[in-house]
C-alpha cells in the first residue's frame, strides 16, 4: 500500500503507480488503521487463526513498529491548520494506546500469558486516560466531519480493564479520580449498544456485570471513608476502636472481592496467582500490591470468560 491521494488512483490509467506522498493524503487514515489491525492480530491470543505472541518483549516490539510507521505517515502533519491532519494524529494516538494496553492486558484469555504487574494504579490510570482522550477528541468541533467513525471503534477493552482495576483498588481517592471517566464511558457504551446495531453488543452483558462489581467495590470504599470521617469528628466511639473496626470491615470486604477474583470457574485457585487469600500483618507492601494486581488481572480474565461461555 502507498500513501497517495484518491485522485491519483484511476481505473483506466496506464501510468505506473504514483510515488508515495511525504505528507498525509486521502489514504493515510486507511493505512494507519491497516497497520494497527495487523499489529492487533499479532497481539491476539485467542488462537482462532494462529498462535499469538505471549512474550511481552516481542509484543512490545509490535507496538514500537506501529509507532515508527505512524511517525513516517504523519511526519509532515500540519495539525494546527488542517483539521484532518489534527484528526488523524488523534486517531493514531488512540490506536497507539489501544495496542499498548493490549500488550499488558490481552483481549483474549490464554493460560500461557503472564501479565505484567505494574506498581500502584498505573494500569487504571492508563486505561482511564484512553477513555478520556477519546471523549475529548470527539467532543472537539474539529472532529465534527468524522464523528461517524466514533461508534465503529469503541474502546470496550480499556473500559473493561479500568473496571477490573477498580474492583481491587484500596485507595478511595484513586478510584474517585477516575470514576467519572469510567462512568461516562460506560454510559456512552450503553447508548451505543441501544442505538446502533453493531458487534459491540456482544460484550454488553459482560461489561454490565463488571460495572456492577466495580460499583460495589467503590461503594465499599466510600462507606469506609464516610465512617472514618464521622469517627474523627467524635460521632462514634473511641478512635482506636473505630480505626480497628473500620480496617477489619474494609479488609473483609476487600478480601471477599479478591477471593472471588482469584477463584476460577471450576472452584480451584487460579494457577496465575499462587497466593493466599488472606495476608498476615507481616506481609510486605510489595506482596500486598502483587496480590491485588493479580486479582485485577483475574477479574479481567473472568470478564473475558463471559463472551466465551456465551459461545461468542
Amino acid at each position: 500500500m502507498s500513501n497517495v491521494n484518491d485522485s491519483d488512483l484511476k481505473i483506466d490509467t496506464e501510468d505506473s503507480f504514483p510515488a508515495r506522498e511525504e505528507q498525509p493524503t486521502d489514504t493515510t487514515l486507511s493505512l494507519l488503521i491497516s497497520h494497527a489491525q495487523c499489529a492487533l492480530r499479532s497481539l491476539d491470543l485467542s488462537r482462532f487463526a494462529e498462535p499469538g505472541i505471549t512474550n511481552v518483549y516481542m509484543r512490545q516490539c509490535l507496538v514500537d513498529d506501529f509507532r515508527r510507521c505512524a511517525g513516517d505517515l504523519l511526519a509532515r502533519c500540519d495539525s494546527d491548520k488542517v483539521p484532518f491532519h489534527w484528526f488523524i494524529q488523534g486517531i493514531s494516538k488512540r490506536m497507539d494506546g489501544v495496542l499498548q494496553l493490549a500488550v499488558l492486558r490481552p483481549l483474549q484469555r490464554n493460560s500461557e500469558f503472564v501479565p505484567a504487574l505494574l506498581p500502584g494504579s498505573q494500569i487504571l490510570a492508563f486505561a482511564a486516560d484512553l477513555l478520556d482522550r477519546r471523549r475529548k477528541m470527539y467532543s472537539d468541533p474539529r472532529a465534527r466531519p468524522w464523528r461517524w467513525l466514533e461508534p465503529l471503534f469503541f474502546p470496550w477493552h480499556a473500559l473493561a480493564v479500568a473496571m477490573a482495576e477498580v474492583c481491587v483498588r484500596q485507595e478511595s481517592s484513586v478510584v474517585e479520580k477516575y470514576w467519572p471517566t469510567i462512568e461516562g464511558a460506560y454510559s456512552s457504551f450503553q447508548e451505543l449498544v441501544v442505538d446502533v446495531a453493531c458487534p459491540h453488543d456482544l460484550y454488553w452483558k459482560p461489561i454490565e456485570n463488571m460495572m456492577r462489581k466495580a460499583t460495589t467495590a467503590r461503594d465499599n470504599l466510600r462507606n469506609k471513608e464516610v465512617l472514618r470521617c464521622e469517627a474523627l469528628q467524635g460521632h462514634i466511639f473511641g478512635d482506636t476502636m473505630v480505626t480497628t473496626f473500620l480496617d477489619h470491615t474494609c479488609q473483609s470486604q476487600q478480601d471477599s472481592l479478591v477471593a472471588e477474583a482469584i477463584q476460577t470457574v471450576d472452584g480451584h485457585t487460579s494457577t496465575t496467582s499462587g497466593i493466599p487469600l488472606t495476608e498476615s500483618q507481616n506481609t510486605s507492601e510489595a506482596s500486598q500490591r502483587f496480590t491485588h494486581e493479580v486479582a485485577a488481572w483475574t477479574q479481567y480474565e473472568h470478564f473475558m470468560s463471559d463472551p466465551y461461555d456465551m459461545g461468542i
